[in-house]
């Protein structure tokens, strides 16, 4: 028992193995044997992000107010790439003296002279940047504004009648106005918009004379408010009128057509048949084609597709589009392997006069459908 109790307490008394001191790293890794050991570790070694803070930390506690919030207003570039200078004000920090060769304070105030510089350059460009925003407007903004600047010629006609001028508008045609300013579909719908409630409101108080517009208008005569209510439903009717006849005017945007890779992307067709030695042609001579020879493998269907489209014909996912009908036909070969040659090989008339001889039924009026086991034979432009 004794013994036991005498290894416990060696045990306890034995000292803890100390840990492992951790690697220097960043600002304080840097040897401080020379200045120029300290200088070459900054420029080689020290992250962008330590010598921001040792630059920007050096303009905290020399300046103050609007200085400081200029010199750190400055580009990124003036905190994250000047060694040098971060060397130096980091040096002294440090409670070391420069190198009798070295002006230490004179590297720091043209650091600070340049950053000076820098951020001033900067204010100066953010300037004329607010600037150039400002006086850059864009085309829907000169439509906005002709759009306003037109309202406000309506306004003026509006106040005329008002202030009992109405012989004054005998001749006012908000249509001619429009006309003459030329006024795109925007604007004119705008204008449409703008006064409709106008309208109602006092179509309202003709023909329905609600207590609260008749109060509002209680200076009126019945016979200015019908007057009044014929100005706004011109004006309604003109802007109408002018933006039915400006559409009308529009020609009509043109369908964008494929090119012929993009209508073929996912046609699905036989690439070749090993059975019947055939090998298709590039799909994308079916767009534009007058005429195609397709040759189906399972069921050795032969089929030819004609058109009459000047374009030719187009294709859309798996199927040709532009068959005519009546010409277009389909036949069964009993023997493919003599047959095949010569709608390879023949001319379209010459084809014709082989195919009526053909003892298999044909078929017209026949779907463009192209699948997997269809091969692609030919593709002619006559």
């Amino acid at each position: 028992m004794a013994q036991a109790a005498k290894r416990r307490t060696n045990i306890r008394r034995k000292k803890a193995a100390p840990s492992p001191r951790r690697a220097r790293t960043g600002i304080d890794a840097a040897p401080t044997n020379s200045f120029h050991a300290f200088q070459d570790y900054f420029r080689l070694d020290l992250e962008r992000k330590d010598v921001s803070i040792v630059l920007k930390g050096y303009i905290r506690d020399k300046f103050k107010g609007e200085e400081r919030k200029l010199l750190l207003s400055a580009p990124e570039y003036m905190y994250t790439s000047m060694y040098g200078p971060a060397a130096s004000i980091q040096w002294k920090n440090l409670g070391h003296d420069w190198p009798v060769k070295w002006n230490g304070e004179a590297c720091a105030q043209r650091y600070i002279d340049n950053v000076r510089t820098a951020a001033l350059r900067k204010v100066a460009e953010v300037k004329v940047e607010a600037n150039v925003k400002r006086t850059t407007r864009s085309p829907m903004d000169v439509v906005k504004d002709r759009t306003s600047d037109f309202i406000g010629g309506i306004e003026e006609a509006l106040d005329l009648f008002h202030n009992g001028q109405e012989k004054d508008l005998e001749e006012y045609s908000v249509y001619n106005a429009m006309t003459r300013a030329d006024l795109n579909s925007f604007s004119a719908g705008h204008v449409v918009k703008y006064y409709k409630p106008l309208l109602a409101e006092i179509s309202e108080l003709v023909n329905q004379k609600p207590e609260d517009l008749v109060e509002a208008y209680s200076n009126w005569s019945t016979q200015r408010k019908k007057k009044y209510l014929q100005l706004v439903q011109s004006i309604v009717d003109d802007a109408e009128r002018y933006l039915a006849a400006h559409k009308a005017k529009r020609k009509p945007s043109k369908p964008k057509t494929k090119t012929a890779d993009k209508q073929v992307s996912k046609l699905n067709y036989a690439k070749d048949s090993s059975e019947h030695k055939l090998v298709s042609v590039n799909p994308t001579v079916l767009v534009g084609a007058t005429r195609v020879y397709t040759f189906n493998v399972r069921y050795r269907v032969l089929t030819e597709y004609v058109t009459d489209r000047p374009k030719g014909f187009e294709v859309k996912g798996s199927t040709i589009h532009g068959i005519d009908s009546e010409r277009s036909r389909r036949v069964s070969l009993r023997k493919p392997a003599e047959q095949l040659n010569t709608f390879l090989t023949a001319t379209p008339m010459q084809i014709n006069k082989f195919w009526a001889k053909l003892t298999t039924k044909t078929t017209y009026g026949i779907p463009g459908r192209i699948n997997k086991d269809t091969i692609l034979l030919r593709a002619l432009d006559k």
